[in-house]
């Protein structure tokens, strides 16, 4: 058992473009590594010394949560959150190994920190290496998030014109300028490169050093030698590094931002972090590479070390059209370009909004289906044991644009089986998808296919009249065997913000009935339940859900009507 004690506070953070208040925890951001072995259960008391305004929870990212999705750390989903000046103690498992990371899952905070990784060692060595590094990336933005997401979701018109766009400068291990990782000659480094960013997709590349892939996130690799790697924002790389053969200096390492702002443009590239020799400041005369690939091509290029097996047959296929639409400001349903309603990002003409009352909340107090969900707010439901493929379509906003969208699945790992530009077309792309080998991952990228081709593309112009074209998919397959209710949305914290996202019921209440589970007695209460509220769940006997149901099996689910199909 591991005990950990983290406090949350803000920090005024030094940068090269003035000071800007930051996440701290137990006075450092980036926050402290947790490191456990694989099988260790985690007692992690997290205390909220924010300000009197700013609530708080966290979320383990890529933790399974199997059996504890109390612990899952998402507000309006698994969790109430945490108010200023009280705690709570998030209790799991470390089942998996990896690397992992942990942040903030309350609005738009982990824009100013409050993260770290989350290392759980593996019981067999998958690499050989002297040492390790570690490494955090991510953005920061001038004003508040609080700020930046009130603009962003103003009604009307004016919504358009306060898209937050890049953060001002690139942050690397809680620094924007002279950031060093120390090493030493002939020696071979694993390095762990996080993305933390709210919106930034990087590429990553070491002046006159190779990288080589052997971990994505929890899923050890094939080995692949790169130049540079694109990491997306939540994705985690382990990569190895070796300094035989090299001078003694310090060597470039090159960050470009790429898909948002003017491709290889200086206000998206950092060259103030370096890979140091011997403590020796002399800076080599190489530049990294700036590399110039298909996007495409690394994503297909990552496989897992050891093979996936047999791929099951989909039960359930659900298509998200993802767009970004004028909505009903009553409903949460698409009405076209019309002013008076909100801009946000929509999944099938429906926008996500989280309730007051967490879902795992409602569903132990019997009170789902009278909880009052709006259409936009209402969960999808899936029988447990679906086998379910997943095609993220992405599609053209009203001006014609396309953004990349990394899609992250809280409770689950899942096949990405492809991808591809514009519109997917089952009889002609279903016998492309990979099933014979593919990654097992938390989180991917839907692509989009104006930038698909070179990274110096000439950049994307806007046309009105491509509006709502399709630009490019990903397809992805899991199977619902994790019984409770799960977030699954695009990690960029301004599209979450704008309603990219929707939570799935798993089965919910075979963790009452058939696993005998019952809330923890530190679980908060908010919303519409207090310590008072009666318990109005009716205990079922039937054969619904179990260890070998199937979506053939009659649900165990108390159910609200999808509203997403």
């Amino acid at each position: 058992i591991k005990h950990y004690n983290f406090i949350y506070t803000r920090k005024l953070l030094t940068l090269e473009r003035g000071n800007k208040s930051v996440i701290a925890i137990n006075g450092q951001y980036p926050g402290p590594t947790i490191r456990v072995s694989q099988g260790e259960q985690l007692y992690i008391n997290v205390t909220n010394l924010m300000s009197q305004d700013e609530m708080l929870s966290v979320h383990w990212h890529g933790i399974r949560q199997y059996g504890t999705p109390w612990s899952d750390g998402t507000s309006g989903v698994s969790n109430c959150p945490i108010y200023y000046g009280t705690n709570h103690t998030y209790i799991f498992t470390a089942n998996m190994s990896g690397t992992f990371w942990y942040h903030p899952h309350q609005g738009s905070e982990r824009a100013e920190g409050g993260y770290g990784f989350l290392i759980v060692e593996e019981t067999t060595t998958l690499a050989t290496y002297d040492a390790e590094l570690l490494l955090v990336l991510s953005d920061i933005y001038h004003k508040s998030y609080g700020y930046l997401e009130e603009g962003l979701l103003q009604q009307g018109d004016d919504s358009l014109n306060n898209w937050p766009g890049n953060g001002m400068v690139i942050i690397a291990n809680g620094a924007s300028a002279n950031v060093f990782l120390d090493v030493q000659s002939n020696k071979t480094y694993r390095i762990r490169i996080l993305n933390a960013a709210s919106l930034a997709y990087y590429n990553f590349a070491i002046a006159s050093h190779n990288l080589t892939v052997i971990q994505a996130g929890s899923t050890p690799t094939q080995p692949l030698v790169l130049r540079s790697i694109d990491i997306n924002v939540a994705e985690r790389f382990d990569c190895l590094i070796t300094t035989t053969n090299q001078p003694p200096l310090s060597y470039r390492i090159h960050i470009q931002s790429n898909f948002q702002g003017t491709v290889n443009s200086p206000s998206g590239v950092s060259n103030s972090i370096f890979l140091r020799y011997n403590f020796n400041n002399t800076i080599s005369p190489s530049k990294p590479c700036n590399q110039t690939k298909a996007i495409y091509s690394q994503a297909r290029q990552i496989l897992p070390l050891t093979p996936s097996g047999i791929i099951p047959n989909i039960t359930k296929e659900i298509v998200f059209n993802i767009t970004e639409q004028f909505i009903d400001p009553v409903n949460g349903y698409g009405i076209g370009d019309n002013s008076a309603g909100y801009y946000r990002w929509t999944l099938n003409s429906l926008t996500f909004n989280l309730p007051s009352t967490p879902y795992l909340l409602s569903s132990y107090y019997g009170m789902l289906a009278t909880s009052h969900y709006s259409p936009s707010s209402t969960p999808m439901n899936l029988q447990y044991n679906d086998v379910v493929q997943i095609v993220l379509q992405n599609r053209a906003k009203t001006n014609g644009e396309c953004d990349q969208h990394p899609w992250h699945l809280h409770g689950y790992q899942f096949w990405v089986l492809g991808y591809g530009d514009g519109e997917y077309i089952p009889s002609i792309h279903a016998k492309t998808l990979n099933l014979d080998n593919p990654l097992l991952a938390d989180t991917v990228t839907n692509f989009p296919s104006n930038f698909s081709m070179l990274r110096n593309a000439i950049p994307f112009v806007a046309n009105v009249n491509n509006a709502y074209k399709a630009c490019g998919w990903t397809v992805i397959r899991f199977v619902a065997d994790n019984p409770g209710f799960w977030h699954f949305h695009c990690h960029v914290d301004w599209d979450i913000a704008a309603g990219m996202g929707l939570v799935f019921n798993v089965d919910s209440n075979m963790l009452w009935n058939n696993l005998s589970l019952s809330l923890p007695s530190n679980y908060e209460f908010c919303g519409i339940i207090n310590a008072n509220t009666p318990n109005q769940r009716i205990p079922k006997t039937s054969n619904s859900a179990s260890s070998t149901s199937s979506s053939n099996t009659p649900s165990n689910n108390e159910e609200i009507p999808n509203k997403w199909l």
